[in-house]
């Protein structure tokens, strides 16, 4: 393999590596959040569920959608909807 080969393949794995971290830190940052509140309001439960999960994940960050948690948890849909939002309410991180 020539120099410029390895050069070349050096440079596309700094690339890729770069937006790796790039879309982990925007999935797992603040900047999530407004989508993630917006996701408390789907019609899919899975995805609601998701979206609670990853606001207790964030944390502190995660402080802007408390009161959406508490509505989601205050709805009227599934009981294993309300009970995993009271409980990520629940959660000292948030």
């Amino acid at each position: 393999m020539t120099r410029s080969r390895i050069s070349l393949h050096l440079i596309a794995l700094a690339l890729l590596a770069f937006a790796a971290i790039g879309t982990y830190l925007v999935l797992h940052s603040g900047y999530a959040v407004p989508r993630l509140i917006h996701a408390l309001e789907s019609a899919d439960d899975n995805e609601r569920r998701e979206a609670a999960a990853s606001l207790v994940k964030l944390g502190e960050q995660a402080l802007p959608a408390v009161d959406a948690l508490l509505a989601a948890a205050r709805s009227e849909r599934g009981v294993s909807d309300r009970v995993f939002a009271a409980r990520a309410k629940s959660r000292p991180t948030i």
